[in-house]
């Protein structure tokens, strides 16, 4: 079954430089042309340095002498995995980047899995409760197509607790986009703006990962779940791309 909350739950995953911030960036914006007040979690991140605490009552505030979000004051939740606070961010900067240090698979998975557990409770669990929309940027999807490319089972990564407890509280949408040549992602990668210096950023890596995002397993997986799988053609253009993205959630959104 899908997750258990109100709320509805999209997930954008894919390859390295295929466009997901393209696709999460018109959805954004389609959840704003129906009036909807967005709130971007890599935003409170990059300004607070701390995981969010929701609370549905102003008053808790006093009492508990914390730092929060009014779960009152935003309709939807845009959110990104790796987390780039805590363990998500030694993922980013130490586990996955490029240097003269390597980290087993098991680690590499171990640290995704736990950065993941702690996402969905702190944060995604109490939005879907309280009937918000959530979009995120990759999610299991990612684990079990790079770190089984990596050398760990299915079998495996699903007995990790943070992936075993994500998959019982799996999305109601999940965009999948493609591209026919892997070739292109390396060339958008390199003239994009955004740097992070992944140890995934090469072209025989991204070849060889397609095929898993694209095999009838990872869809039967989610299905199985009663999540809805779409796919994107992400090769065509930018305008497209989003148009595309549109389209989908509009179909699959809640009045």
């Amino acid at each position: 079954m899908v997750h258990e909350g109100k709320g509805f739950f999209c997930i954008v995953d894919g390859l390295d430089g295929i466009g997901k911030g393209v696709i999460i960036q018109s959805l954004k914006e389609t959840l704003a042309e129906k009036n909807k007040k967005v709130l971007d979690l890599e935003d409170y991140w990059n300004e607070k340095h701390l995981m969010p605490q929701f609370f549905l009552k102003k008053n808790q505030r006093k009492e508990l002498q914390l730092d929060f979000l009014d779960l009152n004051e935003f309709d939807a939740l845009i959110s990104h995995e790796p987390t780039r606070i805590g363990i998500g961010y030694i993922i980013r900067k130490e586990f996955v980047a490029r240097s003269n240090r390597s980290y087993g698979v098991e680690t590499i998975a171990q640290a995704y899995a736990l950065d993941r557990l702690a996402l969905y409770k702190r944060v995604l669990l109490p939005c879907l409760n309280a009937g918000k929309t959530i979009i995120q940027s990759r999610g299991l999807a990612s684990s079990l197509t790079y770190q089984q490319l990596m050398g760990l089972s299915k079998e495996r990564l699903l007995e990790l607790e943070g992936n075993k407890f994500t998959l019982s509280q799996a999305p109601d949408l999940l965009i999948i986009p493609t591209i026919k040549d892997p070739a292109e992602l390396i060339k958008r990668l390199k003239e994009r703006k955004k740097f992070d210096n992944a140890i995934f950023e090469d072209l025989e890596f991204q070849a060889k990962l397609k095929p898993l995002y694209e095999s009838d397993w990872l869809k039967k997986l989610f299905e199985e779940q009663g999540t809805v799988v779409e796919y994107l053609d992400a090769g065509i253009s930018i305008e497209k791309t989003k148009k595309q993205a549109r389209e989908i959630l509009l179909k699959h959104l809640p009045e």
